[in-house]
């Protein structure tokens, strides 16, 4: 149990604080699930739900995701037995650990077009961004690249599985490496199982949920585009609901980082890592037995000079009783793989040891020069592109309650280029002009981008302009499942630590405790937080 939260059964909900706005973040594992309670004037809520999934590779996901649609169901009942009724549903953008649990909780979900019914959630309204808009040119060319590419990362994860078959370990580690990583992406589109890489994955897919999310909205559903006229309803008077993103533009949707308005410069490496680890796909690795061959353009060769060069070729017309050319030795080596016994380099450029696998012959392995499979080297670019830009479709909404009040902000999983685009955005509201700035400079929740990672929450356009003192932040992450991932930086402790000092210690992680990491620290929210196995739940004060 996390220190000072309230400590509530999850079956039996806290009673209501009738007159205050809450937020509750749901903790299924590494994915995303709000539930936001907005009062109407009268006192009855208006609900608004933000997403709904788990990651690929959770344990036990449906009976998980089942509980959460389960617990929703029973927060938003109207009457005892009546069924949940949530007014709006946002679906941020199509990636599997938002939107996994339409499919495997589809059984909890009242049709758009069927009555209200016992024991299902029926849904007033879904939004959308305009990037799952089916009558957008733009938009559909996104999905048919989508579609592209998942098909062809595919097709490269089938020709790594031959690859890694056929070579030693020390090409095949890295090799196997970059499958992995291949892997995890394809696994936010729901694709998983013995045959990811094949004709038939195993697993949902995330064009399925998509689907069933569209089937629930009673009402048009609504393709949302940055800068449109603020939402507004007469139910809930003084709030509106601003988009930001995605941007209108292909290259800005395609833009996942920024040198200078990202974290990761401070504490992590290139992005790659998280997916790909440091290795690239062929050639050296750390490993002791690839050391014992030098190659040509390793890093310990790249400085040799003449006079290394010499005195390979010296150790060589030693072993082999003749005369041999600088050049010729060094081709002869690290190329033909013969003419040298058992040799020891010890000049500056030169510290290997090369065994001889046969009296007066050197085989080295030179399988990794083969450029038939060099292809496969832009694959991890690809699955990052991928994974890059559909988070950057992310839907992106601030709500504000009341003119210049306090303002709430779901940025989905929106990475740089969805950042950048918001300060071209204005809207006039009678005689103010809001911008994104102002909404930033006032808000008091922030929903932390994509889990954590270092490239989903900006620096001077998104922390450095959170100046409010009441401000807090959720982040939808569960490290242990990150790391049995090999996402060893989600959530990135510069964007943790940026936090941490700018809400005065009220960031809070969605994961349960885990004898792995410390007990996490809830004091600084004072009693505002509830905390249940099921849920973390924030409550606002009346306005």
């Amino acid at each position: 149990m996390a220190k000072t939260a309230r400590k509530t059964d999850a079956a039996s909900p806290p009673p209501a604080d009738e007159e205050g706005i809450r937020v509750r973040m749901y903790r299924q594992g590494l994915g995303d699930c709000f539930l936001v309670r907005l009062p109407r004037p009268d006192g009855a809520p208006f609900w608004l739900m933000i997403d709904c999934g788990v990651i690929v590779g959770t344990k036990d996901p449906e009976p998980k995701m089942q509980a959460v649609v389960a617990d929703i169901i029973r927060t938003t009942e109207r009457k005892p037995g009546a069924g949940g009724f949530v007014d709006v549903l946002v679906v941020t953008h199509e990636h599997w650990d938002h939107v996994s649990g339409f499919d495997q909780a589809k059984e909890l979900f009242c049709p758009g077009d069927q009555k209200q019914q016992a024991g299902k959630l029926s849904i007033g309204e879904v939004w959308f961004a305009w990037t799952e808009d089916p009558g957008n040119e733009l938009a559909r060319q996104l999905a048919r690249e989508r579609k592209d590419t998942i098909e062809g990362l595919k097709a490269v994860g089938l020709a790594l599985g031959s690859a890694v078959a056929a070579a030693p370990p020390q090409q095949s580690e890295p090799m196997q490496r970059t499958a992995d990583g291949i892997a995890a992406i394809l696994g936010f589109f729901g694709l998983e199982g013995p045959g990811l890489f094949g004709a038939a994955a195993v697993g949902g897919k995330t064009g399925s949920a998509m689907a069933v999310a569209r089937s629930l909205s009673q009402k048009p559903v609504r393709y949302w585009k940055p800068g449109e006229a603020p939402w507004s309803s007469a139910d809930l008077p003084g709030l509106r609901i601003y988009p930001l993103g995605p941007p209108e533009n292909a290259s800005a949707i395609r833009r996942a980082d920024d040198r200078d308005e990202t974290y990761h410069a401070f504490t992590a490496g290139p992005a790659a890592d998280a997916f790909f680890g440091a290795s690239p796909l062929r050639g050296r690795t750390d490993s002791a037995d690839w050391d014992d061959v030098l190659q040509p353009f390793d890093a310990s060769v790249r400085g040799a000079t003449l006079k290394d060069l010499d005195a390979a070729a010296k150790a060589i017309e030693t072993s082999v009783g003749g005369p041999v050319d600088a050049t010729d030795a060094f081709f002869a080596k690290h190329y033909f793989g013969e003419r040298a016994t058992e040799l020891t380099f010890a000049s500056p450029g030169f510290a290997r040891t090369v065994t001889r696998t046969e009296p007066g012959t050197i085989r080295v392995d030179q399988s990794w020069r083969r450029i038939d499979t060099s292809w496969l080297d832009m694959a991890p670019e690809f699955a990052l592109q991928l994974d890059g830009a559909t988070n950057n479709t992310s839907l992106v909404l601030a709500i504000e309650l009341g003119d210049g009040g306090p303002v709430f902000l779901f940025v989905g999983d929106a990475q740089a280029g969805n950042w950048l685009s918001w300060d071209a955005l204005s809207w006039k509201i009678g005689r103010r002009t809001v911008t994104v700035p102002d909404l930033f400079a006032r808000a008091v929740f922030y929903k932390g981008g994509h889990h954590g990672s270092h490239n989903a929450t900006m620096k001077s356009r998104g922390i450095e302009r959170m100046t409010s003192g009441d401000l807090v932040a959720f982040i939808p992450v569960d490290r242990p499942t990150a790391r049995m991932k090999h996402w060893d930086r989600m959530p990135l402790q510069g964007i943790l630590d940026a936090l941490t000092e700018r809400t005065k210690g009220r960031v809070a992680l969605s994961e349960v405790s885990n004898p792995d990491f410390p007990e996490q620290d809830f004091k600084a929210f004072g009693d505002r937080l509830i905390e249940t196995d099921l849920y973390l739940e924030l409550r606002f004060p009346p306005r």
